[in-house]
């Protein structure tokens, strides 16, 4: 059967939205069994198997249908539904510095940085020359002393 006759492959929803992955799963495998092309039942057989946490199959299954930059990208969104954040912002910017015209990765980044946890709190450094009249009363003010 060609990839234009392929079954639809939207009987997964169902599954999905009873809270059954494994019907989903099993659905999207028969897809792609009969159709190994098909791009859309491939992309949400790796988001089902994303939101269980099998994330090494879900881009193994990305890759499959896109560039390396895209596949990234769209494990950040598996990331991002599944609420690891930070997670996400890594992989987008990491999709976007394979690839900075990925569109849909530049915007999904400007909207999760607004749920990203504040940077951590940076310890004020001393001022210098408080360092330097420190190094001045210890004697370990110069950087280099002659032995000879």
């Amino acid at each position: 059967m060609t990839a234009a006759k392929a079954p639809r492959s939207r009987g997964w929803i169902d599954g999905a939205a009873r809270g059954n992955p494994g019907e989903a799963e099993s659905l999207l495998r028969q897809v792609l069994a009969i159709a190994p092309e098909h791009v859309k039942g491939c992309n949400n057989l790796a988001v089902v198997l994303g939101e269980q946490g099998r994330d090494e199959e879900c881009l193994a299954l990305f890759r499959r249908i896109s560039n390396e930059a895209a596949a990234i990208s769209n494990m950040a969104f598996v990331y991002a539904q599944r609420g690891e954040i930070d997670r996400a912002i890594q992989a987008y910017s990491h999709a976007l510095s394979l690839d900075s015209s990925l569109r849909s990765a530049a915007e999904a980044l400007a909207q999760l940085a607004k749920y990203a946890p504040p940077p951590k709190k940076l310890i004020p450094a001393e001022p210098l020359e408080s360092m330097t009249r420190k190094s001045q009363m210890t004697g370990r003010g110069d950087i280099a002393q002659s032995t000879v």
